[in-house]
């Protein structure tokens, strides 16, 4: 029928956050940074999906760099991709860190991406499908962002240049 059911409580995260990023991947979800009671997080975390649907508790996996939050994160072939994002000293960054996913839902060291994102950002929308990231509004020190731009993602998962797209109709900001 299309319809969902009744939301349920399946699992609690160590803190009550906000900007944080999630993804799915391999039977887990993934929270990743965010802000807890106005301290920003640099820590990833990860959750088993059960078969009825609910979570097993969460737990740390590798930290990565800079705390922020407004920073968004995408799954790709084994990989987990974080992008942008805002520190507690309201800097804005234009980098892409990457991990591996491993089996038990733990992720690897975290490592950097060749290239940065087109602008430093928060607040934006970050997807990966067909081999490529896309990235698409958000907020940066000049202002709110209407600009998409798509990166293709290289066999060892490296991220290559990233070129602009068709914008948006009308800046995005927040987007999750």
């Amino acid at each position: 029928s299309g319809l969902l059911g009744p939301w349920n409580w399946v699992a609690s995260l160590p803190s009550a956050r906000e900007g944080h990023a999630a993804v799915a991947n391999g039977g887990y979800v993934y929270v990743i940074g965010g802000t807890s009671g106005g301290t920003d997080l640099d820590e990833a975390l990860y959750a088993k999906q059960n078969a009825n649907g609910t979570l097993g508790g969460f737990q740390a996996t590798s930290a990565f760099a800079t705390a922020r939050s407004g920073l968004a994160a995408a799954a790709w072939n084994g990989r987990l991709y974080l992008g942008g994002g805002r520190t507690a000293a309201n800097a804005y960054v234009d980098y892409v860190q990457t991990a591996s996913f491993n089996p038990d839902g733990t992720v690897s060291a975290w490592g950097w991406a060749s290239n940065f994102l087109p602008s430093a950002r928060a607040g934006h929308v970050m997807t990966a499908a067909n081999g490529a990231l896309q990235i698409a509004g958000g907020n940066s020190p000049i202002g709110r962002l209407a600009d998409v731009a798509t990166a293709p993602i290289g066999g060892g998962g490296d991220v290559g240049s990233f070129t602009a797209a068709p914008p948006l109709t009308l800046w995005r900001d927040g987007l999750a």
